[in-house]
């Protein structure tokens, strides 16, 4: 998809131009699975009760869900890696480096999962959200494991020209507003930018940096110890 010379543009009229550098926004959840079996009407009520956090200073932004009440722990529980939230993201703008912190056999790694912040294809499709003009980005992906390519879809804004978003997934000249992740949509509810009493959230914890596919051969091989 050809990026055109009305977006690119676009993108240098507010990249020079100052705006908020902290902030914290606010996610809701919706599942788009046209299934009607039960399950899903069970996973679908879990994900409307959900709620994510985006904060995010110049250099780097942590994502997260909030706690809420479930109406069933388990079914919750799936809700959430479904959804691609089980974890928490940073992201770090400099370097466009993606990481979630994952603790296998009581030892912390740090999985990178960068490809989120790169490869995107820009379009000059825009629509409105809440009061922000939006682009449309598409990010294909390839899964290995099926090997099918699915996109996911992102809409972004210039007007914020923050590069992060959910679930890990950034990169762009502006702030994701909504996000399409499989049958999860993200969708903003509530922006504040630079908060009169700033934006502070935890560092990532220590651990070995490995790929995705490292993660899940160990994830693998930890499912396989048991005790004798």
């Amino acid at each position: 998809m050809i990026k055109s010379k009305h977006i690119f543009l676009l993108i240098l009229f507010y990249n020079t131009i100052s705006y908020g550098q902290t902030a914290f926004v606010t996610y809701k959840l919706q599942s788009t699975n046209p299934s009607e079996s039960e399950r899903v009407l069970k996973v679908k009520k879990e994900v409307e009760l959900m709620e994510f956090t985006l904060s995010y200073n110049q250099n780097s932004s942590f994502f997260h869900k909030e706690k809420n009440v479930p109406v069933d722990r388990y079914i919750a529980n799936i809700a959430s890696i479904l959804s691609g939230a089980g974890n928490d993201f940073y992201q770090y703008s400099k370097n466009k480096t993606v990481l979630q912190n994952q603790q296998i056999t009581g030892k912390m790694y740090q999985v990178d999962y960068s490809r989120k912040f790169n490869g995107w294809q820009l379009t000059n499709e825009t629509k409105q959200i809440n009061q922000y003009t939006c682009y449309k980005a598409i990010l294909p992906e390839f899964n290995e494991h099926t090997q099918s390519t699915t996109e996911t879809i992102a809409w972004f804004t210039l007007e914020i020209p923050a590069p992060y978003g959910p679930i890990g997934y950034g990169g762009l000249p502006g702030l994701i507003l909504e996000l399409t992740y499989k049958y999860a949509v993200y969708s903003v509810k509530s922006i504040t930018l630079n908060p009169k009493k700033g934006v502070d959230f935890p560092k990532i914890k220590e651990g070995k940096v490995i790929t995705e596919n490292e993660w899940v051969v160990l994830m693998r091989k930890a499912r396989k110890v048991t005790d004798d």
